[in-house]
């Protein structure tokens, strides 16, 4: 007689039957995380000088990352079996031997069993789903200093003052006789970015606010006049942070001042 044959005796003749529960685990999917910023570090603000202009940047380091989150659904439920018939069990076999022999003791042993089923049935099948983390990429994500004012100082104790454009840069021409590397610094009152902002988590996208206008055209008029001069190593300088800030009133007013456009060839 099969296995599954005595089952069903022990079962027809009152087998002893008991609640197991039962679990499943699977992958459903794995996603990338938006961005998020892990630490941000003291403002920074560098100084380089080219040919006879200084370029001033400001910036935040900071310390992003992307989490790679797996998906995972856990289901858990109940279901009944005669007890010592299976998962490798084999003491059950000749216990429903031994009841479908004794089909009294059997029949009292089963209506026990179906009653604890009746009044403890199976728990329904219930799931649940949650996101781990399984990866993380590190990545550097500085933050510009935009619209910062700034002041340069030279050895010989003369200061000039600029404002930072969207990409926290300022350019400043250098006064002649001056000699040395400037060092550059926020300027007393700047007011800098909440805590909030210096955490938001770069969107690859945005852009901070723009330079004004008046800015640009100071620019442009310092840029005419230091190529009236030859100087177009300057000239490429400012044309370069212009086309940056602006492309428009790079295309329409900058470049088509012909001096500057001799510079521009």
């Amino acid at each position: 007689m099969t296995g599954r044959m005595l089952v069903i005796l022990a079962v027809a003749t009152g087998g002893c039957l008991r609640n197991v529960a039962r679990h499943e685990t699977r992958s459903l999917e794995t996603t990338v995380a938006p961005p998020v910023v892990a630490k941000v570090h003291l403002v920074e603000v560098g100084t380089q000088v080219v040919g006879a202009a200084a370029i001033v940047t400001v910036r935040w380091r900071r310390d992003c990352r992307r989490d790679t989150l797996q998906s995972i659904e856990t289901s858990e439920w109940e279901s009944v079996r005669v007890v010592g018939m299976s998962d490798g069990e084999l003491w059950g076999y000749p216990v429903a031997v031994g009841l479908v022999i004794l089909w009294p003791v059997g029949l009292a042993v089963g209506a026990g069993s179906l009653v604890g089923v009746v009044a403890d049935p199976p728990r329904g099948k219930t799931s649940r789903v949650r996101r781990r983390r399984v990866a993380a990429r590190h990545f550097p994500c500085a933050l510009a200093g935009a619209t910062l004012p700034v002041e340069l100082a030279f050895s010989s104790g003369v200061t000039m003052d600029a404002v930072t454009d969207a990409t926290g840069t300022a350019v400043f021409l250098l006064p002649s006789g001056e000699s040395g590397t400037p060092v550059a610094r926020l300027a007393p009152g700047a007011e800098l970015p909440t805590r909030k902002a210096l955490m938001t988590p770069p969107t690859g996208t945005a852009r901070p606010a723009g330079t004004p206008r008046s800015t640009i055209e100071l620019m442009r008029r310092t840029a005419e006049s230091r190529a009236r001069r030859g100087d177009c190593d300057t000239v490429r300088i400012i044309a370069s942070r212009v086309r940056g800030i602006d492309p428009d009133y790079f295309a329409a007013r900058f470049r088509t001042v012909p001096s500057i456009q001799r510079c521009l060839l």
